[in-house]
């Protein structure tokens, strides 16, 4: 009756320690799966991507410039940041980061209709490969395929610089950049 009694204790030790073995495995790569699949998702959206960008228009300190994110294969909605760097960053403005974090009080977005945006808090901004952009700011929400204009302070000397952030499963992932400047004449 003892051995018994011993085996049935050491059998439920056996399983409880199972359990807490799997569940702290779970918990650990869960995560770690769920990012590995938006990261995914992510670059696969990134691959067909295209961005068209006019002038930067300036007048009276206030910069003005027309995008449209293009992907006939995505109807829904993307995010969009926007930020000014010297047009001397051009040439690396994929590599630039904000040096504030973007607000609705440093740039705003328009759709068509002329109707503002819809602004939105964004956590971390990952790029494609997984590295932390960004760790908070304000985006605006845009539908694909549809141009949208920003509006920011701006000099002639300027560039604007606007990421295209893609969102899957809580994550955050800039998918495309583009800029603009004044024209040269």
């Amino acid at each position: 009756m003892d051995d018994v009694v011993e085996d049935m204790i050491v059998l439920i030790a056996v399983v409880i320690l199972g359990l807490i073995i799997a569940s702290f495995s779970f918990s650990y790569f869960t995560p770690k799966i769920a990012f590995a699949n938006a990261q995914s998702d992510a670059n696969t959206m990134a691959s067909s991507i295209s961005i068209s960008t006019g002038p930067l228009i300036i007048s009276g300190g206030q910069g003005s410039v027309l995008f449209e994110v293009y992907d006939p294969s995505y109807s829904y909605n993307y995010t969009v940041i926007a930020f000014v760097e010297p047009s001397s960053y051009s040439a690396s403005a994929g590599l630039v980061t904000p040096s504030i974090p973007p607000s609705t009080n440093s740039f705003s977005v328009y759709l068509p209709s002329g109707v503002k945006a819809y602004s939105m808090p964004l956590n971390t901004v990952y790029s494609l490969s997984g590295s932390i952009l960004l760790t908070s700011g304000t985006g605006y929400t845009v539908p694909g395929n549809v141009p949208f204009t920003v509006k920011l302070p701006a000099t002639s000397s300027d560039i604007v610089i606007i990421w295209v952030i893609y969102q899957d499963g809580g994550y955050n992932f800039r998918v495309d950049f583009a800029y603009s400047g004044v024209p040269s004449t």
